[in-house]
């Protein structure tokens, strides 16, 4: 096996792949790697001043996560990210990942940029791998900053002796004329996710001395209620709230 050959025709196929834009300021490099939108990674070299260039990225990465959707403020993730960055020795500025040094270190100041783009870039697998409990997070998150001031995970009982852990609760509002306030999450609604909170609201319900006001919040991102699901939740007095639609969120204090 010739693997120092093989090894030298990928060195040379690589490089041909790189293609080269040039501005007034700085040069655009088109790379074969390719985010999660199936896009090219571009960044950036530009002049500064004490013969030092600069890499950048020019906000792509962080911004292609933001479209996304994907909060990256909650804790876990924001740690995350300082480490990635911190590895690498990435600088972050207005949501541009940077990295500085001389001509001299640009393969490796090349290498490390495109590796913490990458598993930066990674983060978008948050939401194919598990959008439902990130769903969960944000709502709880969103709640919880505005003082919507419920419990969330709080048991009660139905009728049938079933014990249901509701995802969201407020209390009575009597001022306002609002009962208990129960509220699911749900990040794919569907027909049948809504007859089953139907059944678990009206259990409830009957042994409920007080006023109760059910509802759902659902990921209007992944899906929107079927025209059957829509029909069920009218028929049983059951509010539907799009999460995204945060002035209708505000409506449920």
């Amino acid at each position: 096996m010739n693997t120092e050959q093989w090894l030298d025709n990928y060195t040379k196929w690589l490089r041909a792949q790189y293609t080269i834009t040039h501005f007034k300021d700085s040069d655009e490099i088109n790379t074969p790697f390719l985010n999660t939108l199936d896009d090219n990674i571009r960044f950036y070299v530009s002049q500064l001043s004490g013969n030092k260039i600069k890499l950048d990225d020019d906000g792509e990465t962080l911004n292609n996560i933001y479209m996304m959707g994907i909060d990256i403020s909650l804790s876990h993730r924001e740690l995350l990210l300082n480490s990635i960055l911190k590895e690498f020795s990435i600088d972050l500025l207005d949501d541009v990942l940077s990295i500085s040094g001389s001509p001299s270190q640009f393969p490796e100041m090349k290498q490390r940029l495109i590796s913490a783009i990458l598993r930066i870039d990674d983060f978008t697998m948050f939401k194919k791998r598990d959008i439902s409990k990130l769903f969960f997070e944000e709502l709880y998150s969103y709640l919880d900053k505005n003082d919507f001031g419920g419990l969330p995970e709080y048991q009660v009982s139905g009728q049938s002796g079933n014990n249901y852990k509701i995802d969201y609760v407020i209390s009575q509002n009597h001022k306002e004329n609002k009962g208990l306030r129960l509220i699911e999450f749900q990040n794919r609604i569907s027909f049948d996710q809504v007859v089953i909170a139907a059944y678990k609201f009206n259990d409830i319900a009957q042994i409920n001395p007080n006023k109760i006001d059910p509802s759902i919040i659902y990921n209007d991102l992944e899906n929107r209620p079927p025209k059957k699901a829509l029909k069920v939740a009218k028929d049983t007095g059951i509010h539907l709230y799009p999460s995204s639609n945060k002035e209708a969120l505000e409506s449920i204090k």
